[in-house]
């Protein structure tokens, strides 16, 4: 969103307490303010957010994944190395 909208961070750090509803309203309320308070960059807030809602396996099915990743037929060197 930063991306395309040419806005500062300052300015895209407003939105979540407005946007936020159910259970990401009940985190971000209940989230510290010295935590809070040193979040000051979006990438700061995504990393949070991932840590926050990503699945409690996702590390786990992530290393699986890459484990028994195969190179196929149409794809390129590039793509796969990527992917890993």
């Amino acid at each position: 969103i930063k991306q395309y909208s040419h806005t500062t961070d300052e300015e895209l750090l407003k939105v979540p307490p407005l946007v936020s509803r159910d259970n990401a309203l009940t985190w971000l309320t209940t989230l510290a303010e010295t935590k809070r308070s040193t979040l000051t960059t979006s990438a700061g807030w995504k990393e949070l957010l991932k840590q926050a809602f990503r699945p409690t396996n996702y590390q786990i099915k992530s290393l699986r994944d890459l484990k028994y990743r195969t190179f196929t037929n149409n794809e390129s060197v590039n793509d796969y190395y990527f992917a890993k």
